[in-house]
């Protein structure tokens, strides 16, 4: 799925691959898994600005028993790679049952969404129709929400785990990417607002500061200070703000914490 482009919450432990042996499923050590090694090596010496360099060994293998698949060849625009894939309606299907709730809607989003890279995109009918053609009830179970939750407006990574991390907790899902407004002008658009409490919301991803100067030319100092400005605005609109950043994510109990604090709504169950 991350060679297609489809960004997950957390960087997998094994390089997921198929056998039709069972005896060769399971985990094995690193090994080979760039196929033109020389194309490769070219493309991470680029990467790491040195020639002497040699490739990383990789993740370890989870060999998964299934019977022979089509392939396909996936070109890697970036690193001038061409790697041998299953198709990825495949991949998706036999993926995302797999993740953690969370870590499925950031998958799911992303699809529906703008935020596949190489032009990746599933509509929501077709997300419904591969979570309806798994082939194990278990699995069908788990994921048969995932499209009916999912919300192409959620636009990185973080915002997504964070809306999935809420409805776990038990809070309800805020409307997204909404435009204040105050004298008939915009003033800011937020990541999550809670239109019936005034309460609006914000993710605030590290990038934003660490790469503020390629991201928008200005430095980390400006960043802040502007954040500072647009809050200000908010809050003299008649909202409240609620913040919180990846640490806080990995922590549910101090995510909650922090939402409750804020006067976040309970859902209905």
């Amino acid at each position: 799925m991350i060679a297609w482009g489809v960004p997950f919450a957390r960087t997998p432990s094994h390089v997921h691959c198929r056998t039709s042996s069972r005896s060769r499923a399971g985990s094995v050590h690193p090994r080979g898994i760039y196929g033109n090694d020389a194309a490769a090596l070219s493309a991470w010496s680029k990467i790491r600005h040195s020639r002497s360099l040699s490739l990383p060994t990789g993740f370890p293998d989870a060999r998964h028993f299934w019977t022979p698949l089509e392939t396909e060849d996936l070109r890697i625009p970036h690193l001038g790679l061409t790697l041998l894939v299953e198709p990825l309606d495949v991949a998706i299907a036999d993926t995302i049952h797999r993740l953690p709730f969370a870590e499925a809607v950031v998958v799911a989003d992303a699809l529906i969404g703008p935020r596949g890279r190489y032009g990746v995109h599933r509509s929501l009918a077709e997300m419904r129709a591969l979570a309806a053609d798994l082939p194990t009830l278990s699995a069908r179970a788990r994921t048969s929400f995932i499209p009916d939750f999912a919300d192409a407006g959620s636009e990185s990574v973080g915002e997504s785990f964070s809306r999935a991390l809420m409805w776990e907790l038990g809070f309800e899902a805020p409307r997204l990417q909404v435009w204040i407004t105050k004298d008939g002008r915009r003033i800011a658009r937020v990541d999550y607002l809670w239109e019936q409490i005034r309460l609006t919301g914000e993710f605030d991803g590290l990038q934003k500061y660490l790469r503020s100067g390629e991201l928008s030319g200005k430095s980390a100092a400006e960043v802040v200070v502007e954040e500072k400005r647009r809050e200000d605005e908010v809050r003299a609109a008649g909202y409240g703000m609620v913040r919180w950043v990846w640490s806080d994510l990995l922590e549910p109990t101090r995510f909650a914490a922090i939402l409750q604090r804020a006067g976040v709504p309970r859902r209905s169950r």
